[in-house]
């Protein structure tokens, strides 16, 4: 939820040709990094004030907080809103994101304090 939330607020910053930083704003650290195979430029598109896109069709190799995921995103773009919703049958998770999805217990519209 986090991750899609990131994506929608545009708090991307590049690192290079292959290398994406999530961030919760610029001031705070590296909170995600994305490695990709191709330029990372262009991989989210906005649709409009609640929702967007994730444009790219392969794996994504995430580190969060020392632990490594994989994002399969499995079409050429996955929806996904403001609040974290995103289209499930577009991407898979493998690695820790996997392994601790109890935050997909919690309600779209909770947010941290």
């Amino acid at each position: 939820m986090h991750f899609f939330r990131l994506l929608y607020l545009g708090n991307i910053h590049h690192r290079g040709r292959s290398i994406t930083a999530l961030s919760d704003s610029v001031t705070i650290p590296t909170v995600f990094l994305i490695y990709t195979k191709t330029n990372s430029k262009s991989i989210v598109i906005k649709k409009d004030s609640l929702s967007g896109y994730l444009k790219y069709n392969g794996e994504l190799s995430v580190k969060y907080k020392g632990m490594s995921s994989t994002i399969n995103v499995k079409k050429d773009s996955v929806y996904f809103e403001k609040y974290g919703f995103y289209d499930p049958f577009g991407v898979d998770f493998s690695g820790n994101m996997s392994d601790r999805r109890i935050g997909d217990l919690l309600p779209y519209e909770y947010s941290l304090k």
